[in-house]
């Protein structure tokens, strides 16, 4: 049963958390929009990689240096969603109760077992901060790579529901910067938790949800939008220890099935990563805000760096920097 078959007060209520949820996001959105260079922290073969073919490569978050990505953001969620259950306890029949109960038992499954089954996530990564140490370490071959600077205007999206249906999987991105304050991100799913949670403390109060046959497809459709927001609140909240990150996140988030012809695989070490490439025009002309060089890079890389982009056409002047951190590496 779809929400055009369900009772008519039902599928309003499913429609009024989508519009909620939708103004919630485009809010977001512009918040969150890129005013100014963003940067990006690889080796040597990455730039010339991502120059050469005009491509970022959007990596699986289960692959990423952080391994509570996701799972992070999902055990907030499934905390909140178990206390806000419990606080509904005490207002409504045992009837009821018991759904929400279930409710809850099919969100944790939901989040837990068939997103990550169904859904692939993929992110590039960009920093606000393009001269920081611990990138280097991290991200940047320990000094020895760069940071590419890219213009904002290479991150200028349309709102989501405002985006072209035809665009193929793999360019159906978002935007957004993420969060490192645990009460913020926890705000963040609380609300979407809360106002769906109303909506259906609502219609349980006034008896609309008392047959199977409406009840329990209603519950479905309503789980199904609640865990679109919070998956996205997930991908986009990270524990307070990465916050000198600054990160801001282009975010592909799709079926895997609708996924699996986009998706390239690379070797890193002894695993391999799954990757989505993403087509930029980089070598259009102020794509490019600037390239650092690392603090421990040999002397001479800013002149074989030059001479790379000239190469590759890319001919504005005083592009490559050096970092001013002082640091050698190990």
């Amino acid at each position: 049963m779809d929400d055009n078959q369900l009772p008519p007060t039902l599928a309003d209520a499913l429609k009024k958390f989508i519009t909620w949820s939708d103004q919630r996001q485009d809010d977001a959105d512009a918040k969150d929009r890129v005013t100014s260079p963003l940067y990006h922290y690889t080796n040597l073969t990455g730039l010339t990689g991502i120059l050469s073919h005009e491509e970022i490569w959007l990596t699986s978050i289960f692959n990423l240096n952080d391994p509570s990505e996701y799972v992070y953001g999902k055990q907030l969620a499934i905390d909140e969603f178990d206390l806000q259950i419990g606080e509904f306890d005490l207002q409504l029949t045992a009837r009821h109760s018991d759904v929400l109960r279930s409710m809850s038992e099919v969100m944790r499954k939901v989040l837990t077992k068939a997103v990550p089954e169904k859904f692939g996530f993929f992110v590039a990564c960009f920093s606000s901060a393009g001269d920081d140490l611990g990138q280097w370490r991290a991200y940047g071959d320990d000094g020895r790579g760069v940071s590419l600077g890219l213009a904002s205007t290479l991150f200028q999206r349309d709102p989501p529901n405002k985006a072209c249906v035809d665009l193929p999987p793999n360019e159906t991105i978002i935007v957004a910067k993420v969060i490192y304050n645990e009460e913020e991100a926890l705000n963040r799913q609380r609300d979407v938790i809360a106002y769906a949670l109303n909506i259906v403390r609502s219609l349980a109060n006034t008896g609309q949800l008392e047959s199977d046959e409406t009840r329990i497809p209603f519950l479905e459709q309503m789980c199904s939008l609640l865990a679109t927001a919070i998956i996205f609140n997930c991908i986009t909240s990270k524990h307070p220890a990465y916050q000198s990150e600054q990160e801001t996140r282009i975010i592909l988030i799709n079926e895997k099935e609708k996924l699996r012809r986009y998706i390239k695989t690379r070797i890193r070490g002894s695993e391999l990563i799954p990757f989505v490439p993403h087509k930029m025009p980089l070598k259009t002309n102020l794509a490019i805000a600037s390239i650092a060089v690392g603090p421990s890079a040999h002397k001479g890389a800013e002149d074989g760096l030059g001479s790379f982009l000239v190469s590759q056409g890319i001919l504005e002047k005083d592009l490559v920097v050096r970092s001013t951190i002082p640091y050698r590496s190990h």
